[in-house]
């Protein structure tokens, strides 16, 4: 009896070898599609709140508008704090990078933005993806 299994085996192994140097571009494709993005990469120190204290934080963006801003929030007590202060909380992108400063927290979290969005100076839970905002990351503080 013959064993019809091995053309369609080939068949498949042929196709595989046709679509996989294609497939790179395939997952670029989706991960556009998805929109933008922002992570926390340098992360503070989980501390308590302290107007006199400040930390480095930065991170990357990806499939952003050129004109996009970040909004660093940071939880301590009982609420979300704008930074690095309430008169200047938009931070540049460059790069896909952002880096900016932070007063302590034990919550930090990023807002991808658009440049007409107006941040609170305090909030008690961040906003939502969408309108204004087009990406969020929260992480929590580093422990020592």
């Amino acid at each position: 009896m013959k064993d019809h299994r091995y053309p369609q085996i080939w068949a498949l192994f042929l196709a595989l070898l046709v679509l996989a140097p294609s497939l790179p571009d395939l997952y670029a494709q989706h991960s556009e599609e998805a929109g933008p993005d922002i992570q926390i990469t340098e992360v503070p120190p989980a501390r308590p709140g302290n107007p006199d204290e400040m930390y480095p934080i930065s991170g990357k963006v990806t499939a952003a508008p050129s004109d996009a801003k970040v909004v660093i929030y940071t939880y301590a007590g009982d609420r979300w704090w704008v930074q690095p202060f309430d008169y200047a909380p938009l931070t540049d992108v460059k790069g896909g990078k952002f880096e900016t400063e932070t007063h302590p927290g034990s919550i930090y979290a990023a807002l991808l933005v658009k440049p007409t969005y107006k941040p609170a100076a305090r909030l008690m839970a961040l906003p939502d993806k969408g309108g204004d905002v087009l990406a969020r990351h929260r992480v929590a503080g580093k422990r020592d």
